[in-house]
């Protein structure tokens, strides 16, 4: 990965900087870029190792004019002993205007890639503000293969400056919640499950026991982003598989 139409932000207190994997003599360092799958491959990160909390790093993109259907596609990577910071995208319509929240994360994957996507807002000329905050622990933060979806058009204007109402139908708010109760409840999916009643009625403990999958997945539904995905079959429909374990069928 080169830095595309992307550019760090000036006045950050840390920096994105592009390297391969090789350059990189670090116990939390990729062992290997998500293109190419090698030493030799290049992708940008940011180190938080030894920072104070708090502390940022910007990258942005150059101007595009999103319609339906725009989205970015990346790879990331996150690796330390204990938060290596928080990964967040945003969007902002003026150069020194109001971000508009799209997704974020500090889960710890480890020495892996993990692939995301992420719908823009439509309809007007923005910019995609990626930014790495530090939470006081320390780590490598990655991207690369950053992409965008065809209905993404790239843009020479330049962004107005200054701040305005944001653009309707956006909001700061993180995403709708993963899990509601009955009573519109939102806990979020972190406390599905968690072998204690937080809704009013417990729906959120509903076919959370056992399951032998022989009928249906009880309740368990597949979480995963990328290329491996949990699914529910009969052994004899896998090739090479000698059986479950319920029935030994």
């Amino acid at each position: 990965m080169n830095s595309c139409q992307f550019a760090g932000v000036g006045t950050s207190d840390l920096r994105f900087e592009r390297a391969r994997a090789y350059q990189l003599v670090n116990d939390y360092a990729p062992e290997r870029d998500h293109t190419l799958n090698n030493l030799a491959g290049a992708f940008v990160y940011v180190n938080t190792l030894d920072q104070p909390a708090g502390r940022l790093a910007h990258f942005r993109s150059s101007r595009l004019v999103s319609s339906a259907g725009c989205k970015v596609r990346f790879n990331y990577y996150m690796n330390g002993a204990s938060d290596p910071g928080l990964l967040t995208f945003m969007v902002r319509n003026q150069s020194a205007g109001a971000t508009t929240y799209l997704w974020s994360t500090s889960k710890v994957l480890g020495d892996y890639w993990e692939r995301q996507e992420l719908l823009l807002p439509t309809g007007f000329l923005l910019e995609l503000l990626i930014e790495v905050k530090t939470l006081g622990g320390g780590g490598i933060i990655g991207l690369d293969d950053i992409s965008f979806s065809s209905p993404c058009n790239k843009s020479n204007i330049p962004l107005p400056y200054g701040t305005t109402t944001r653009p309707t139908g956006t909001t700061v708010t993180p995403p709708a919640c993963a899990f509601t109760c009955d009573d519109g409840t939102c806990i979020g999916k972190e406390k599905r499950c968690n072998f204690a009643p937080d809704c009013s009625k417990g729906e959120d403990e509903v076919n959370c026991g056992d399951c032998d999958f022989e009928k249906s997945p009880c309740g368990w539904e597949d979480d995963s982003i990328g290329y491996y995905v949990w699914a529910r079959r009969n052994a004899s429909s896998i090739l090479l598989m000698p059986g479950d374990m319920t029935t030994s069928r």
